[in-house]
């Protein structure tokens, strides 16, 4: 397995890597978020016991696919493609970096908050 300074050199050389490893790593990388907020779901089921907890959680999942949509996230990457091709670089993972770092926040806070309830459900 490689180590975080090697995934930073493969990550700083990217646009030498073969578009199909580029285009793996992407789909590998969303496959795993999408199993990280199964993971959660599951956690979440398991902990609360409530089907209506599930019905929230199925919810806020299905909205946050919508709002990978909304007009500001597509802006947001728009604009930082077009900056990236002014100055002749390659804009390839603008938008995976973006989705990443959102997506990380959002695993973040269901991890915080599946804890949280587990521990309020302990102590009550």
């Amino acid at each position: 397995m490689a180590t975080l300074t090697e995934f930073v050199a493969m990550y700083r050389h990217r646009d030498q890597l073969p578009f199909g490893t580029r285009l793996g790593v992407t789909f590998g990388a969303v496959v795993a978020l999408h199993a990280a907020a199964v993971g959660l779901v599951l956690a979440g089921s398991a902990t609360a016991g409530e089907p209506l907890a599930l019905g929230l959680v199925l919810t806020a999942y299905d909205a946050g696919i919508k709002h990978s949509f909304d007009w500001d996230h597509l802006a947001a990457i728009d604009n930082s493609t077009r900056r990236f091709v002014a100055q002749r670089k390659d804009p390839v993972s603008v938008g995976f970096a973006f989705s990443l770092g959102h997506s990380s926040v959002v695993i973040l806070a269901g991890v915080l908050v599946v804890g949280g309830a587990a521990m309020v459900g302990e102590l009550m």
